[in-house]
């Protein structure tokens, strides 16, 4: 789980936030959540791309994606050995 984002705001005070507003949120699924739009925004670039070429996303993430619609996942310490 993600304890903050950026230096604005941590999960935690967003899901105070929201559930101070009537909205129901579990720090967790936020976690999830931003999880997912991270992975989206580092893959959906190169999926769009339709050409031949290797497409490759090298990140620090402890957890390996894999290849993602012929998009490859390496992590970094994998990436120069």
């Amino acid at each position: 789980m993600i304890d903050s984002v950026g230096s604005y705001f941590s999960i935690t005070s967003l899901a105070n936030t929201l559930s101070s507003a009537g909205i129901k949120a579990n720090p967790v699924t936020i976690g999830n959540y931003i999880e997912y739009l991270k992975i989206d925004r580092e893959f959906k670039n190169l999926e769009m791309i339709k050409d031949n070429y290797r497409k490759i996303v090298v990140t620090l993430d402890p957890v390996s994606f894999g290849n993602r619609s012929g998009v490859e996942h390496f992590r970094a310490w994998e990436w120069i050995k």
